[in-house]
Parts: structure tokens; sequence; C-alpha cells
């Protein structure tokens, strides 16, 4: 009668340069327009603030050629990819590929030590199964594919960004006039790789499709290793009827402690949490009234 469900409070993400990149359309309307140029005006303003006022156009330029951070469940890498942003932005640019390069290398690390022994009658786990830490992007990288673990999009990432690491962190003249065009590409190697991978939205293989406004793992991969280790311990066990609010920096999530007996296919849960009465949803006022289940978050910015 319950999924798992993605609560707002444990994702990362930056659409600020999207936002900045957006052009008016001149089928708006004019109250639209004058919105979005106010928008991106106070958005600039602050901007200039978090950034530094020192060559601030080349900065801006910058930000807005990375792209949005991706929209991720907040885990091991997400300040260290806020730092090696930050690092382009303000014109770092080797610091920032050198950064990329070995974040990517450390995401692979973590998912091969975290996940591996749950494949130790694998033939992949042989070759693994004593390193402290992974020697090939290549046998990491196959091994997370064979173990239905990397998704294709974030092997092909994964496997352009050791290109430029190999082409960047050994010695190669040519490193010096590509130095922005590498770390721009780096970067958006490592986040089309973490925003597939981990992302608290989407399309992944573990979700549920077709739910509205809400991310929730499908049943059959709820003993899926990935995901044991990095979605469940933080997402609540919630039925149809959950309610959210966020208040103050803080995030909370009521739900209904009985649903009653029985299981559900995921099609039906789908149905269920789509049509729902609203009415019934659970009390979200504090504190929980009898029968309701309480979790709450505090919401702590990346970078801080």
């Amino acid at each position: 009668m319950r999924r798992y469900v993605v609560p707002p409070a444990i994702c990362d993400f930056d659409a600020r340069p999207s936002l900045l990149a957006q052009e008016i359309n001149p089928a708006w309307e004019e109250q639209v327009k004058d919105l979005h140029r106010t928008n991106q005006k106070l958005l600039i303003a602050n901007l200039c603030v978090e950034l530094g006022s020192v060559a601030f156009g080349r900065k801006l330029d910058d930000y807005i050629a990375l792209g949005n951070a991706p929209f991720s469940i907040i885990s091991y890498h997400n300040v260290f990819l806020c730092q090696a942003r930050y690092a382009f932005v303000q014109g770092h640019y080797y610091p920032a590929l050198t950064a990329a390069c070995a974040l990517g290398e450390r995401v692979l690390n973590h998912l091969i030590l975290d996940l591996r022994d749950a494949f130790s009658m694998s033939r992949e786990y042989k070759k693994l199964a004593r390193q402290s830490s992974i020697v090939s992007w290549q046998r990491a990288i196959n091994a997370l594919i064979a173990w239905k673990i990397l998704l294709p999009v974030a092997a092909k990432a994964f496997r352009k960004l050791e290109t430029l690491r190999h082409r960047s962190l050994h010695f190669n003249p040519s490193t010096y006039g590509n130095l922005r065009e590498d770390a721009l590409a780096a970067l958006k190697c490592l986040g089309s790789a973490i925003g597939e991978q981990f992302s608290a939205f989407g399309l992944q293989p573990w979700f549920i499709p077709g739910t509205l406004g809400a991310c929730f793992v499908k049943a059959e991969y709820e003993a899926h290793p990935f995901i044991r280790a990095y979605f469940l311990k933080n997402c609540p066990l919630v039925g149809v009827n959950h309610a959210h609010s966020a208040e103050g920096g803080k995030w909370s999530l009521f739900d209904y402690k009985d649903y009653g007996e029985g299981r559900i296919t995921d099609d039906e849960f789908r149905e269920l949490y789509n049509n729902r009465d609203h009415a019934r949803l659970a009390p979200t006022s504090l504190p929980p009234a009898e029968g309701i289940i309480h979790y709450q978050w505090h919401r702590v910015p990346i970078g801080t």
C-alpha cells in the first residue's frame, strides 16, 4: 500500500543559469515580459554579491555557460561539484578541470566500493574485490553496467570524462590552449553523469512513471543495491494521502500510520495517487494529530 517517495529536502539543484539564458518570447504578454526582465535583474544583482563584482561580466558569462547544476539527491558529491563549478565561474579553469576529473573518479570509487559486495558472485567482482580504489575507469564502468547500476547516459558521460582526464592530468602542452573549453566540457560531463545517475526526479527505470509532482520508487527496485544505498535511507515510505509543508527552512511530511492490509501494484499506486481526494490528505498541523506520522528535514544549502 506504500511506496518510497523522494522528498524535496534531500535534493540539490541550481536552475538559475537557464533563467538567465532564457530570452523573451515575442508572443508573451507584456506583463509576463516585464516580470521576466525584473526576475533576471534581481538574479543578476544577487549573483554580483555572491560571485563578486570584479570581472563580473566574465563571471556571469561563465555561470550561464555552465548550465544548470544537476537535480541530484544530496550525497557526497554535491559539495565538491559546487566547489568545482564555482572555481570555473571565478576563472580558475585548471582547478575546475582537475576537480571535475577527480570527482568523477571519486564517484566511480564510491559506487564500486559501496556496492561491490552485493555482486560477490559475479565475474566482475573478482577483479575488483581487493582493490582499495579503482585502477581502471573502464573496468569500473563496465562492472557497474554489468551489475545494472550505471545508466547508459551516465556511462557515456563517464567515458568522455575519462578521456578529458587522461589528456589533462597527464602532461599535454595543448592543455594551455584549451583550458576553459576542457574545464567546461569536464564539468558538463560530470553534471550529466550525476544528473542521470543520482537524479531525484525523472524517467530513471527505478521510478514509477507518470506520477504527478513527485517521484516514487518502484516496488521491484526496493531491494536494488544502488537504490538501497543512495535513496531509501533518506526516502520515507508513504501512502497516497501523504501531505507536506515547508516553513522556516524545515520541510515536513505527514502521513497516516494505517492504510490497511494488502498490496497494490505500481500502476495501481500511480492511479490512486494521481486521482486522490485532496480533502482526505493527512493533516499538516503540529503537533501531529493522533494516527499521523511526521517526518522533518532541515534544508542545508549546498556549499555552506
